[in-house]
C-alpha cells in the first residue's frame, strides 16, 4: 500500500488550488475566530476566519439511488480577509489539523451514476483533530477499492465534532465533483484551548470540497475523489434541537424507502 508523509502538507499545485478557491470563497466577510496554536506546539495566538486544505474520499454507489462516502480532510492554511496567513500559525510545520468524515446521500436529480447528477445528503458526521508534527495519508483508490486514511505520527487530540444540517454532493457534467455542507459544530474540552475565541465557540461549520475530472476515478460501484480543494469556516446560528434533527433523519430514511419501492 502506497503511503506518503505530509509535513509541509500538500504539493505546491494542490496548495495553490486550495488557496485560490479559498480566496474566491471569501468574497464577503466571514466570522472571525482566534486560535492558540501553542497547545499543539505552535507559536501562539492569531486571528483567522477561514481554513483551506485538501481531501480524499472513497464513495460507494448502491446501484439504485444511494451513495455512502468516507475520507479525510487535511488542512494546509488559515486565511484572514481572503488572504492566507503565511508564517506565524505553525500549521503544517509544528502541527497538523485534519478531519475524518463519512456521509450518505440519496439521488435528488439527474441520472444515477452518470455525471450531471445531484445527491441530497441524508447524514454526515465528522471529527476534527490536531497533532504535533506531520501525518501519514493513504489516498482513496476506486480501482483497488481502497479507503482514504490519515494517521498522525504523534498522539492526536480531538478538537471538535459535528453532524449534518444540510448538504449536497454532485458529479458535474464534466466529471468533476463537489460536496457542500452545513453542519453542527461543538468543541471538545481540548478544542476550547485551541479555538479560544469566541466563547462559547461557533456552533455551525460550513464546508466545501471541489475538484476537477483528473481527480475522479470511477470503477463500477466505487468512485475515488482526490486532487481536491477544500474550504471551511464557522459561524453562530440557530441549530435545530436534537429531536428535530432525529425527525428530519427519519423522514429522509422514509424518502429513501419510497424511492427504492418505486424503482423495484
Amino acid at each position: 500500500m502506497k503511503t506518503k508523509t505530509i509535513y509541509k502538507a500538500m504539493s505546491i499545485a494542490t496548495l495553490g488550488a486550495a488557496l485560490t478557491f479559498g480566496a474566491t470563497f471569501q468574497a464577503q466577510a466571514l466570522p472571525l475566530f482566534t486560535v492558540d496554536s501553542a497547545v499543539l506546539g505552535g507559536p501562539g495566538t492569531f486571528d483567522a476566519d477561514h481554513i483551506t486544505g485538501a481531501s480524499s474520499t472513497l464513495v460507494e454507489f448502491d446501484g439504485v439511488d444511494t451513495i455512502s462516502g468516507s475520507g479525510y480532510l487535511v488542512f494546509s492554511a488559515f486565511d484572514l480577509s481572503g488572504n492566507p496567513i503565511f508564517g506565524g500559525t505553525g500549521l503544517t510545520t509544528a502541527y497538523s489539523m485534519y478531519a475524518r468524515f463519512n456521509y450518505t446521500g440519496v439521488l435528488g436529480s439527474g441520472t444515477y451514476g452518470v455525471p450531471g447528477n445531484v445527491f441530497n445528503l441524508t447524514a454526515l458526521s465528522y471529527n476534527l483533530y490536531g497533532a504535533q508534527g506531520p501525518v501519514t495519508v493513504v489516498t482513496a483508490d476506486a480501482a483497488l477499492v481502497r479507503a482514504a486514511t490519515i494517521t498522525a505520527l504523534a498522539p492526536e487530540k480531538m478538537i471538535g465534532s459535528g453532524s449534518l444540517i444540510s448538504g449536497v454532493a454532485t458529479l458535474n457534467s464534466e466529471g468533476g465533483s463537489t460536496l457542500t455542507t452545513t453542519n453542527t459544530y461543538l468543541n471538545t474540552a481540548f478544542g476550547n484551548t485551541f479555538f479560544i475565541d469566541p466563547t462559547p465557540f461557533y456552533n455551525t461549520s460550513f464546508n466545501s470540497i471541489t475538484n476537477n475530472p483528473s481527480g475522479v476515478l470511477l470503477n463500477g460501484n466505487y468512485t475515488s475523489i482526490n486532487a481536491t480543494s477544500t474550504s471551511a469556516d464557522f459561524t453562530a446560528r440557530d441549530v435545530p434541537e436534537p429531536g428535530s434533527l432525529a425527525l428530519l433523519g427519519a423522514s429522509l430514511i422514509g424518502l429513501v424507502a419510497i424511492r427504492r419501492r418505486k424503482s423495484a
